[in-house]
């Protein structure tokens, strides 16, 4: 009985996680996509500030940023949108835990989105301006997308870990 009530936990979970990010892509999303694009272009031109590349922030149809001759239109993929959509979902979801816990987990995971896509976005320009174009192209086309999932799988079992999870992992802890 106990592993059946544990597979019926898995599948609602995963059914949360589909629907609940369908919900946020579809629902909210058209909403609020521009403004979300328009922070990720300053907080990566401001990134890129700091690493010492001139860079500016314009706002359009599409964001973009600029670093010394690179181009980066800030599109909905950039916000990492589908991403954020999921790991909100998982958070929402996980019912083990508290609704404040939940609460907490999504505000938090919605800054270090935000957070991780700016530095992102800003060492692939920068990569570009200090290694070439070919190594804007990698960094944009594999090591962008591999940082995003890795992250965002770090995010979810640090937050998942942090409120209960050392109790669980250390024998007799206080």
């Amino acid at each position: 009985m106990p592993v059946r009530n544990t597979l019926i936990k898995a599948i609602l979970f995963i059914l949360g996680i589909c629907v609940g990010s369908s919900i946020i892509y579809y629902g909210i999303y058209p909403f609020v996509m521009y403004y979300m694009q328009q922070i990720t272009a300053i907080s990566a031109s401001f990134v890129l500030n700091i690493l010492g590349i001139h860079s500016t922030a314009t706002f359009g149809d599409i964001p973009i940023v600029t670093a010394n001759m690179f181009n980066a239109q800030i599109v909905p993929l950039c916000v990492g949108d589908i991403e954020l959509a999921i790991l909100v979902s998982a958070i929402l979801f996980t019912m083990d835990r508290t609704l404040r816990q939940r609460a907490i987990g999504v505000f938090l995971s919605i800054i270090f989105v935000f957070v991780v896509n700016a530095l992102r976005i800003a060492l692939t320009l920068a990569g570009g301006v200090w290694f070439g174009f070919n190594a804007m192209v990698f960094l944009h086309t594999f090591l962008f997308r591999l940082v995003l999932v890795l992250s965002i799988v770090f995010f979810y079992a640090a937050w998942y870990l942090f409120p209960s999870g050392f109790a669980t992992l250390i024998p007799n802890y206080p």
